[in-house]
């Protein structure tokens, strides 16, 4: 997978994408947050990239990027905070939602 040219709200839409699955299924609404936070032109490339990869080669690509685009612990503070504003973004933050949130901020 080429990320080369990826910017940081590539790398942010890709995290998102990813928490987005913590209840299972991504939502229309949580499509629209995702692309509405991030104003990426290639969202639809990046769900399919996305969708290609396991579990393994996605955590890989979070921690590969994380320090590009979010160094340091102010990014992953950041970060943090995002992931924070999307679960709690319809109403409801979920068990399986904090339990993304703290195996991720183990990853970040």
């Amino acid at each position: 997978m080429d990320t080369s040219t990826w910017t940081d709200k590539d790398f942010l839409a890709f995290l998102l994408i990813y928490a987005s699955k913590a209840d299972t299924q991504t939502t229309e609404e949580e499509i629209l947050w995702i692309r509405e936070k991030c104003q990426v032109s290639n969202f639809e490339h990046i769900l399919t990239l996305y969708n290609g990869l396991s579990e393994y080669q996605t955590i890989q690509t979070i921690q590969q990027l994380r320090g590009k685009y979010y160094p340091g612990e102010e990014g992953k503070v950041q970060l943090k905070g995002i992931l924070t504003e999307f679960f709690q973004s319809d109403g409801e933050y979920s068990l399986l939602e904090h339990n993304v949130m703290r195996a991720l901020s183990r990853v970040l």
